[in-house]
């Protein structure tokens, strides 16, 4: 199982979705095995920027509210509170089936 979660700050250079879900399945002769995968997209807005613990607070769309780490490169000095961003997450499940 992986996830991934990107917050992007400006939402005009948003990168276009490749697939939203997708299910794959092993080709004849290998393996049994199975690939799941589901995008989910919302939009948020900043509510707080906590600069000394490099954290934001945001409002997201679907209702929830949370305080996300930023990664050290991101310059959060320029994030202000009531700015929209938009959020893209990614799980994602392998099962391969293999003789005891």
């Amino acid at each position: 199982m992986a996830r991934e979660l990107v917050v992007y700050l400006n939402p005009n250079d948003v990168p276009a979705t490749t697939s939203p879900a997708a299910m794959v399945r092993a080709t004849p002769g290998v393996r049994p095995g199975v690939l799941m995968a589901d995008t989910v997209e919302l939009t948020a807005k900043v509510e707080s920027v906590d600069l000394p613990k490099h954290e934001a607070t945001l409002h997201i769309s679907d209702g929830r509210s949370g305080t996300f780490k930023v990664r050290k490169d991101v310059d959060l000095t320029l994030v202000k509170p009531g700015a929209k961003v938009f959020i893209r997450t990614r799980a994602a499940a392998a099962i391969m089936l293999e003789k005891p």
